[in-house]
């Protein structure tokens, strides 16, 4: 079994972007499995890097500002709030993230008069709490479209503004989970956050057509990943799938035959994460992605982690 030790290493803090570089600017890393070849290029690049019949998923949810700042009275050091399913029926009780620990039985206040009580510590790192809601009188994103900002990673040193709405979508955005440290020992015992998907019909037959033909399939992020990968069965069946719709918990890391996909096209990825684990199954193994590519982008000066540059792998 690999330690998540296996997984650490150190980025300085000026490689970690806090916003994105400007369009055109953004490097591209790309990993050649075949040739066992690592080239560095631009994005705006990307289409000479594809062949013709390449297939592309992305992940095509919108990112929700579904984060709020608490108000006075503040309970210890927690001053950040954020809906884990901010687009649920209106209902008293929830999951949140809050930036600290907070004790069963707290109360916290919240912008417009509501106020959320503390009924479980669920746990993880980030701290995910299970409580209750006061005072909503409405559907929850109504709420939230008034005053809730972009949820940014914990390495994103800075508030959210209006920028981080059109920048900080389904390219880079990820679910809260993705940020998380193994909290098991052993990479293999870890527990993966559960995420919810929707493949289209129109999607279904695409993908099933390019793998009857043989084409490529790159899913476009580690989301993307997980759902075809989960539905890799339905899409190699001998007709293409009915609409398809569940919850991606697959966990994938070294050593992984990917049953679908044959690139990924993702970002430089937070240490001991299962992001990261899934990206070095892509390449093939932990000591490639981490003692060579990972290394080679370091010594290249490429920009880390969501806002950072890409990586492709063909």
């Amino acid at each position: 079994m690999s330690t998540k030790s296996l997984y650490d290493f150190t980025i300085d803090p000026e490689r970690i972007a806090q916003r994105p570089r400007a369009f055109g600017s953004q490097k591209l890393l790309v990993y050649h499995k075949q040739r066992d070849e690592i080239e560095h290029t631009t994005f705006e690049l990307l289409p000479q890097l594809l062949q013709p019949g390449d297939l592309l998923v992305l992940n095509d949810t919108q990112v929700v500002p579904a984060q709020v700042r608490l108000v006075e009275p503040i309970v210890g050091d927690c001053t950040s709030f954020l809906f884990l399913d901010p687009l649920c029926a209106v209902t008293t009780t929830m999951e949140v993230l809050l930036n600290t620990r907070v004790d069963v039985g707290s109360v916290l206040s919240l912008p417009g008069g509501l106020t959320f009580r503390v009924d479980e510590l669920v746990g993880g790192d980030p701290e995910v709490h299970r409580g209750s809601l006061f005072g909503l009188s409405g559907p929850l994103h109504e709420y939230l479209a008034g005053i809730g900002e972009m949820p940014l990673p914990p390495y994103v040193a800075r508030v959210p503004d209006k920028e981080d709405e059109k920048a900080y979508q389904t390219s880079v955005a990820q679910v809260p989970g993705t940020f998380r440290s193994f909290s098991t020992e052993f990479v293999e015992q870890h527990q993966m956050d559960r995420e919810r998907y929707h493949v289209s019909v129109a999607a279904g037959a695409a993908i099933h057509q390019a793998l009857q033909e043989n084409r490529r399939v790159i899913a476009v992020g580690t989301t993307a990943t997980r759902v075809l990968e989960t539905c890799a069965d339905s899409f190699r069946a001998p007709t293409p799938p009915a609409d398809l719709s569940g919850e991606a918990g697959i966990f994938i890391y070294p050593p992984y035959e990917f049953k679908v996909l044959s690139g990924l096209f993702t970002n430089f990825h937070y240490p001991k994460t299962s992001v990261l684990t899934l990206t070095a199954a892509m390449v093939g193994s932990r000591d490639l992605l981490i003692d060579r590519i990972y290394k080679e982008a370091l010594d290249r000066d490429y920009l880390w982690y969501s806002y950072g540059d890409g990586m492709l792998v063909l």
